[in-house]
């Protein structure tokens, strides 16, 4: 087993583009895009009272050389965010607490700033770089890309889990890419940990659990974890079938080999849980 661990954030590549400096603004772009979609589908609908209700909003903005309609063959820069707010909950407290860390997760930012800036800046950073390119008689200015998603995974009265990802292409070889979870109790909107979840007596055997589904699934024996052998990445999602785990790129691994995603099932996993917490409630 390798005993180097490589760290990399795995929201590097949005939160360079977060640190990049407005430029004055392209007059000839297009204007902001935008579509609400309200759900209802009937596990929505179906839901008591005190739990989750929410709509889907999406924000596309394009370099000024876009067609106004999408054409396959013409790929262009763009920047688009697809993400998910609350349009009910256990009470408005909850509904903003939850909808506040939707929004920081999406852009990656504890910072002020809006979804449409995020958006508006990595354009005009384009700009600026064709406006280069032009200058250096470049015949070809690769199209950067960033995509920005958020999508329900798990709505129940013990629990709100929504898949975050996001994708950025500036130029190079590859883009980068992250996804995650982010799991909130409908009651208090708090954020969960997995110390919210496991006995912290038994968190040593769960770990054990949890090696023992990793090598199921990846036996191969390359991974780049420490000296101390196998750790749980800080991603995690309660999905349906179980506890999901996310590696993000480069944590244990190549590019190459994506992320690394495993999944222990409730039933193996309820025998660790904390008393009372969302994993003791999801397994009555």
């Amino acid at each position: 087993m390798l005993t180097m661990k490589i760290k990399l954030l795995p929201l590097l590549a949005l939160a360079l583009l977060l640190s990049a400096c407005p430029s004055t603004p392209e007059p000839e772009e297009n204007a902001t895009e935008k579509i609400t979609t309200e759900t209802t589908d009937s596990s929505t609908l179906s839901l008591s009272a005190d739990t989750i209700h929410y709509r889907y909003i999406t924000l596309v903005e394009k370099y000024k050389d876009c067609p106004e309609k999408q054409d396959p063959d013409n790929y262009c820069t763009q920047a688009s965010a697809t993400w998910v707010e609350l349009t009910k909950a256990a009470s408005p407290i909850v509904q903003k607490r939850i909808n506040e860390a939707l929004i920081q997760h999406l852009l990656a930012s504890d910072t002020m700033v809006t979804v449409e800036q995020v958006l508006k800046d990595f354009i005009r950073e384009y700009s600026e770089f064709a406006e280069e390119m032009k200058g250096e008689d470049m015949d070809f200015t690769p199209a950067w890309s960033m995509e920005l998603s958020q999508k329900v995974a798990w709505n129940t009265p013990e629990i709100f889990v929504v898949e975050n990802n996001i994708y950025s292409y500036s130029g190079g070889a590859h883009g980068g890419y992250a996804s995650g979870y982010l799991n909130f109790s409908p009651r208090t909107g708090k954020l969960l940990t997995l110390e919210d979840l496991i006995d912290p007596g038994k968190m040593d055997a769960f770990k054990k659990l949890c090696e023992q589904y990793f090598l199921e699934k990846y036996p191969e024996d390359d991974f780049w974890f420490p000296e101390e052998g196998f750790y749980l990445p800080e991603t995690f999602g309660l999905l349906p079938e179980g506890i999901t785990f996310v590696y993000a790129l480069y944590e244990i691994a190549p590019y190459a080999a994506g992320e690394i995603v495993f999944t222990v099932p409730y039933e193996k996993a309820k025998v660790f849980a904390k008393p009372y917490s969302v994993l003791d409630q999801i397994n009555k």
